[in-house]
């Protein structure tokens, strides 16, 4: 009976021993690496459901993410932090003689589990949104002013390590895969996206 009694505690002894929980929010700033799979004027032959994809490779041009949300630490050691963020990226390109660029806005919601290993912090991660395209240009001229989408999702995944600075500040190195996919005047768009960068979080 006693052994029942302390199985049944153990959630509120784990919750008793909260380790410095709080509120925390930051930024990672990263170079990324797109690459875009656009869909044809029409699907492949006798393959139904399937498009006839253009790939290319693009450069980021710019990808920044700002978050917000609560680490719970009832471990010294572990940590869950559900939290929310947005994402801007795009891409960039100069090629045949033609410049331009897209860039999208991907509100996400997100979950981390962390390890703390005295003052260094590792976190594995992962995002769901909702990309929201909001700005291309080709030669200068603009090409979203009558441009059409149907919004679909996006996932990411990433890994971060980093090392903790006077129990406030949480700087560090994270890389990480997100895939994307919408309509985009009318067309399926895929993109892979790799990122690698820096981010700093503020623990309150």
């Amino acid at each position: 009976m006693k052994k029942f009694l302390l199985i049944l505690l153990l959630p509120l002894v784990v919750f008793a021993n909260d380790y410095k929980s709080h509120f925390f929010a930051g930024g990672i700033v990263a170079f990324s690496k797109v690459d875009a799979f656009i869909s044809g004027d029409a699907y492949v032959p006798g393959v139904e459901g399937a498009w006839d994809y253009n790939q290319a490779d693009y450069a980021g041009n710019g990808n920044v993410h700002i978050y917000g949300g609560w680490e719970f630490r009832p471990l010294s050691w572990f940590s869950l932090s559900p939290a929310i963020g947005a994402e801007r990226n795009g891409w960039s390109w100069d090629h045949s003689g033609h410049k331009g660029c897209m860039s999208y806005f991907n509100p996400y919601i997100r979950l981390g589990v962390g390890f703390h290993i005295m003052n260094v912090f590792m976190e594995v991660a992962g995002t769901y949104g909702f990309p929201i395209y909001f700005w291309g240009e080709l030669d200068g001229e603009s090409t979203t002013e009558d441009m059409s989408q149907e919004n679909a999702w996006s996932s990411m995944g990433m890994f971060s390590i980093g090392y903790t600075i006077k129990e406030h500040y949480r700087v560090g190195l994270t890389m990480g895969e997100n895939y994307l996919e919408s309509k985009l005047d009318g067309r399926m768009t895929q993109l892979h996206v790799e990122m690698m960068g820096l981010f700093l979080t503020y623990l309150f």
